[in-house]
């Protein structure tokens, strides 16, 4: 998860802030200090990525969880893929 929360700046010319508060990243993820605690989140949603990596964590599948938090699958891997590939840097 610590990858994930990296500073967005680190993330390249991918990194776009429409708003000093507001940060997106590929359409992924999100970040705005005054929602969610500042929590990084599924872009257009106020659930945490964190509680994609407690769910992986506790050694449930990623289909339970995009179905219990309706969210893409496609993006749900891809931020995994993201994470990872920040982890192995």
């Amino acid at each position: 998860m610590e990858a994930v929360d990296r500073s967005y700046k680190e993330l390249g010319s991918d990194y776009n802030s429409s708003m000093e508060a507001q940060r997106v990243y590929k359409n992924l993820i999100w970040q705005d200090e005054d929602r969610m605690s500042g929590a990084t989140c599924f872009y257009g949603t106020r659930i945490p990525v964190s509680f994609l990596f407690e769910f992986l964590e506790h050694g449930k599948k990623l289909e339970d969880f995009v179905e219990e938090y309706r969210i893409d699958i496609n993006i749900a891997r891809q931020v995994v893929h993201l994470a990872s590939e920040r982890r192995s840097l």
